[in-house]
C-alpha cells in the first residue's frame, strides 16, 4: 500500500479526488471540520495533504495544518 493521503473538505472536488487516491492504492483520511486535526498528525505521515475548501474557508484551513504538514499541502 503507497503512504497515505489526507483530503481536507469532502465536497464535490474533494470526494472525486479521494476516489481517485482510493483506486491508486493511496489511503485517504478525510477531514472535516469536526476532525481533529493535531491528532491526526501524530498518526500519519502522509504524502499529500489536498485543500478542497471553498475559497471563503482557504485562511481557516490553512491555519490549521499542522507544522509537519505544511511542505506536503497542495491547493485546488
Amino acid at each position: 500500500m503507497k503512504k497515505p493521503i489526507v483530503v481536507l473538505g469532502i465536497g464535490e472536488l474533494g470526494s472525486v479526488f479521494s476516489r481517485a487516491f482510493l483506486k491508486n492504492n493511496h489511503p485517504v483520511y478525510p477531514v472535516t471540520r469536526q476532525t481533529n486535526i493535531n491528532e491526526l498528525a501524530a498518526t500519519i505521515d502522509p504524502e499529500l495533504i489536498l485543500i478542497c475548501t471553498a475559497e471563503a474557508d482557504l485562511q481557516a484551513a490553512l491555519l490549521t495544518i499542522p507544522k509537519p504538514w505544511k511542505d506536503k499541502v497542495a491547493m485546488m
